[in-house]
This record gives C-alpha cells, sequence and structure tokens, in this order.
C-alpha cells in the first residue's frame, strides 16, 4: 500500500513539478510546514468542512528567500488543482509581468522542453500575460493572468480564485491601492478563493494596506514594535506564524535559508557597490519594518554632520 503524503495537495504538487533552470526546485521544511498550514482543507466544522483555512495569506520573509519562486508555484498548483481565475497584481503592467509572472512563464518553457506530455496536458495557451489551462472535469475554467493595479479590470469576475500580490510593500497608499485590495477579495460563495501575498516589510505611513493586514494578524506591540503578540497555530507555533480568524501571516524575521551564512549576510551588510543603510538593510535583510526617512538618510551619518556643522560654527543654536 502507497504511504499517504503528510503534504497537502498544494505543496505536494509544487515539490513534485516546479523545476528551475538546475532541476526540481527543494522545498525546505520550514516551507512545505507554512504551504501546508495554509492550503490543508478543514476536517470539521459546520461551514468549513472541505474549505480552506484561510482567506488572506501573508508570506514574508528576507532577501533571497525564495518567496516570489514560491509565489509563483503555488499560483500554477492552484491553478491545477482548483482552477478559476489567478491573478498575478503589480504596480504596474511591466512589473506584472516581469516579476511573479515571469517564473511562471519560465516554468511553462522548462516543461514544455523536459516534459512535453505534462505540458501539454496542462496549457493550451500562452501569451506574454495569460497562460490559459485545458479544460478538466470537475474544475472551473482556468487562466493564469497579469494585470497592473487596477482594481476595475477584473473586479466582479464570477471565477475570481486567487489573487497573488507580489512584494504588496511597494503598492504605497494610494485610494488605487485601497480599491484595488477591496475590489479583489475572496469570493465568500466559492469554496476555493482567497488572496496570497509574497513581500518584505514596507514603510511605516506609506505601505497602507499592508501594514494594516500585518497589524491584524501579527499584534506588534506598541512598546516594542520587534516583538509580535498576535496568536499563533499550534502546529507552526515554533515559526513566525500568526493568524486572526481568517487572515494568516508567516512573518520571518531571520534568514534561514541555507545560503544565509553569517559570512553571506556579513558581505550584504558591507556591500561596497550596493551599500546599505542600516535601516534598509533591516527591511531587507530582517523584514523589519522602516521609516521612509530611515532608508533615505542614516539618522547615524546625519547626526555626525550635524555636530561638525556645531563644531565649525555652521548651526543655528536655538535657546
Amino acid at each position: 500500500m502507497k504511504k499517504r503524503s503528510r503534504h497537502c495537495p498544494i505543496t505536494r504538487w509544487v515539490r513534485d513539478n516546479w523545476i528551475l533552470d538546475d532541476g526540481p526546485m527543494k522545498i525546505h521544511d520550514h516551507q512545505a510546514r507554512v504551504l501546508n498550514q495554509v492550503f490543508t482543507k478543514q476536517q470539521s466544522g459546520a461551514g468549513k468542512k472541505g474549505h480552506l483555512p484561510y482567506r488572506t495569506a501573508i508570506y514574508s520573509c528576507p532577501k533571497k528567500s525564495g518567496k516570489t519562486e514560491i509565489s509563483a508555484a503555488v499560483a500554477v498548483a492552484w491553478a491545477v488543482n482548483y482552477g478559476g481565475l489567478v491573478l498575478s497584481v503589480a504596480n504596474d503592467k511591466d512589473q506584472a509581468t516581469n516579476n511573479m509572472f515571469s517564473r511562471i512563464h519560465a516554468w511553462t518553457r522548462r516543461i514544455e522542453k523536459s516534459d512535453p506530455d505534462l505540458y501539454h496536458s496542462l496549457i493550451c495557451r500562452r501569451t506574454n500575460d495569460t497562460i490559459d489551462f485545458l479544460d478538466r472535469p470537475n474544475i472551473p475554467a482556468t487562466s493564469i493572468r497579469a494585470i497592473p493595479c487596477d482594481p476595475y479590470g477584473e473586479a466582479g469576475h464570477e471565477l475570481l480564485s486567487l489573487v497573488c500580490y507580489d512584494e504588496l510593500w511597494a503598492y504605497g497608499r494610494s485610494e488605487v491601492t485601497w480599491r484595488l485590495w477591496t475590489e479583489l477579495q475572496p469570493i465568500p460563495t466559492l469554496q476555493h478563493s482567497m488572496r496570497w501575498v509574497t513581500t518584505y516589510a514596507g514603510f511605516y505611513g506609506e505601505s497602507e494596506v499592508l501594514y494594516s493586514v500585518f497589524e491584524q494578524a501579527c499584534k506588534p506591540d506598541p512598546q516594542n514594535p520587534d516583538m509580535f503578540t498576535g496568536d499563533q497555530p499550534e502546529a507552526v507555533k515554533d515559526l513566525p506564524c500568526y493568524h486572526n480568524g481568517s487572515l494568516f501571516a508567516y512573518w520571518d524575521r531571520h534568514a534561514r535559508m541555507p545560503w544565509h551564512t553569517p559570512e553571506f549576510l556579513q558581505q550584504a551588510r558591507e556591500d561596497p557597490v550596493n551599500k546599505l543603510r542600516p535601516a534598509e538593510y533591516k527591511r531587507l535583510w530582517e523584514n523589519g519594518w522602516s521609516t521612509g526617512l530611515d532608508a533615505f538618510l542614516d539618522i547615524e551619518i546625519f547626526d555626525a554632520l550635524v555636530d561638525e556643522g556645531r563644531d565649525k560654527g555652521l548651526v543655528n543654536h536655538y535657546p
């Protein structure tokens, strides 16, 4: 008798089918556990059995953690397993087709060469911004589409199944961003419908949509914003995972991939070509929130310049 996989269908499909240029993508244990937490259907509960536990899920971790590739793989795994319209959303059309969607497009080209049977069993049409899947029994009509930050183009689509946001921190605080988030919300009448967000931390006062959902899930301590007080799912309590009703957040401050060695991170911190200010290093490599001013100007450098100016009599002294 074949041993039953401990992974849910989404995790299992990603593990078995996502191919990179150098071979199958390795799913690390913490990644698989997060995916299982988000995509394992509930086994009990009135009106909940057979449904996924969350309607919005955030996957946030430091730079070079493979989150965009994970997101691309999740989008295709979702399309294969559940169907419907899957959207890859970004700030503009160029970003929409160059980030997560470009990884999906690259995967289809790889399997077209390496596993043509799989390709032709799934894909019927591929363009620069759309991938249409073949019709399958008991699966809704399926497409993956790259769209810019426009709340009107796809709002109200009756088969809106999965909406993927890549780097939500960069969407800013415009009214268009809020409308997009509101209009492209999960459809409650569909068994499979949710938002999936991959991102770094953002900027206080700027990344408003992201901070709103981050705050609801993680509940940062007002006295120490780097400490989170949100409820943690029991199965992943040893990981930085938090949930609040139908909202889930994996918000990792630790660079935990095998290549994130102390030497690697020290080089990233001290890179003379791409010199990062401490606040920007914290945001990118420690996934911590920052202010726009912190990223623009290192406060230690600013203070040193003020002190130097004062010593030279170039700074006014006020009573």
